[in-house]
This record gives structure tokens, sequence and C-alpha cells, in this order.
């Protein structure tokens, strides 16, 4: 879908990319639309198979009625058009277990060890990290998506602000979309001149070159850990309604730092939308995690250099 393209289109392992708009809209007849137009390229474009990593009946049936031959995925709920079908677990890292459904289907020799992220410098626009100064650390305090805003995972806005208050160093902040412009305003007003707030003026490459400048990324479980796992950047996620274990990245060791409370992890791949974290009123699973635990462990990653 569209808000995602940027994380594969400069994938030089990927022939070609099918871009749509997020579905559901709220619309249903641009829904509709939109599934027709992806439907018809699916069928003209002769496709020998389709891996299904979410469990979706819907993109099982549209795959089908494009006649491609094999269908690769994990089973959805009370329907199963797959030929080669496993069931999801929350158990153990998701990322591998999507790698061992692509081995066991014979789509892959070997199990990878790391994530890729491949950075396309044309789209990099450089003159907005000129004045960056050096040896930055940067946060991204939001977290969620379009499809499903999770403000459960966002460790609170005033932890982010004693920790940077703390820290010796200039921070930047990265994100996208009114929450984190939100979130982010209130940090740089508290903080002042030691923060840079670049929240909504940079596209996934350019958040991915301010990470890799960086000395230090921090952040939530949301999509920029995963970037800064890609580009070995070192490091510290904050986990708390979904498990560490998990929804940590491949490729670590990583820090991290999960809050224990004995209603979490409360999210769950298998019930979605419907999980605890979705409806929960009070976080305090992320409010568990100190400011001192994040500063022992900052300070740790800037003296040591290494990444866990």
């Amino acid at each position: 879908m569209r808000q995602c393209a940027g994380a594969s289109e400069s994938n030089p392992h990927i022939d070609k990319q099918i871009v749509i708009d997020m579905v559901p809209s709220g619309n249903h007849l641009k829904d509709a639309l939109t599934l027709q137009r992806l439907w018809w390229r699916l069928l003209i474009g002769s496709y020998d198979i389709a891996v299904i990593l979410h469990r979706n009946a819907l993109f099982q049936l549209l795959c089908k009625a494009a006649a491609i031959g094999k269908l690769v995925g994990f089973t959805a709920p009370r329907f199963n058009l797959l030929q080669h079908a496993q069931a999801f677990s929350m158990q153990g890292n998701r990322t591998l277990q999507e790698a061992r459904l692509l081995r066991q289907a014979g789509l892959i020799d070997r199990m990878p060890d790391r994530l890729e992220f491949h950075p396309a410098p044309e789209k990099v626009d450089e003159r907005k990290f000129a004045g960056l100064p050096r040896d930055y650390i940067a946060i991204n305090p939001g977290g969620g998506n379009p499809h499903a805003p999770a403000d459960n995972k966002i460790w609170p806005a005033g932890n982010y602000i004693q920790l940077i208050k703390e820290l010796d160093r200039p921070v930047v902040l990265l994100g996208s979309g009114d929450k984190d412009k939100e979130i982010c305003e209130v940090i740089a007003g508290a903080c002042g001149q030691q923060t840079i707030n670049l929240v909504n003026r940079l596209n996934l490459h350019e958040a991915a070159q301010a990470i890799r400048q960086s000395r230090l990324y921090i952040g939530n479980d949301s999509a920029l850990l995963y970037i800064a796992a890609a580009l070995r950047v070192p490091l510290i996620g904050l986990y708390g309604p979904t498990p560490a274990d998990a929804f940590l990245p491949l490729g670590g060791p990583w820090h991290q730092l999960s809050g224990k409370t004995g209603c979490s992890p409360c999210y769950s791949s298998l019930e979605g939308a419907r999980s605890p974290m979705y409806s929960c009123l009070n976080n305090i699973c992320m409010q568990a995690i100190s400011t001192e635990q994040v500063l022992a462990k900052t300070r740790l990653i800037l003296t040591s250099g290494k990444l866990a």
C-alpha cells in the first residue's frame, strides 16, 4: 500500500512494485475500485506464485481470481485457499517466522540473519541535512500506522522530555503524521534548542539518512526502529503492549526495554485490531519504563559504541 511503498521501492531484488491506496479507506466504493484495479494488474501480470504474509481471506480470493497458480501464506481464520499454508504463531521472531514460511515453500535457500533497507540517494535532499549538528541522537516518539493507530505503544512525552534534558547532546526528532507532529511539538517546545524537529519534513529515505548519521536511535515499536536495525545503527527499542521477542528487529542483539506489568504484552497478531492494546485506556506498561532505565542504556551505548 502507498504508505508502505518507500520501504521497498528501491530494493534491487524487486523488479516491479504495484502500489495501491490504503484499503480499507472508509469509502466502500473507492475500496472496491482499488481492489478491482489490483485484480486486473495481477491478472494481466500472469504471476505463478503469490506470497500472502497477512492473514487476509480477501487477498487470497483476489489472487485466486487473478488465476495465480500457487498461493503461499499464513492461514486465515476459517478460510484457506492456500496451496502452501502455515499457521501463524506469536512465539518467536515474526520476521524469522515469515522466512521459515518462504523456505518451506521452496522460495528461499537460507534463513536471513538481518534486515535490509536500500536508501535511494536520488530521493534524498542533502540540503535538509546541512545544518544538523554532529553526534546527535535520533528519536521517533510516535507509533502506529494509518490502519491501526497504536497510541498505547508510545512512551510518555514527559519521559522523552526528561530524557533529552538529561542528555548532553543534540536530539533530532523524526516521524510523520498528525500524532507524531503533536507529540514532537510538545517535546521540542519543552527542550528548546537542544532538539531539531524534522517531523513531516522528510520522506522515508531522508529519515533513513537522518538515522544513519546519528550516534543512536531511540524509539517505540514502529517502522523507523526497523530502519535503524537494517542500517546497523545502535538502537534502543521501547516495548510494552507488543512482545519484544516477536517484534524486535532481526539482526541483533539489540538494546531493548520492555515495560513489565501483569497485563502486558497485550497485542497479538492473531487478534489484530481486537487486541486489548487498542482499547486500553492506560498504558501502564510503557509508563513502567523509567527515564533512568533509558538514560542508563543510552550512556552505555554512547560510551561503548556497541550495538548490544
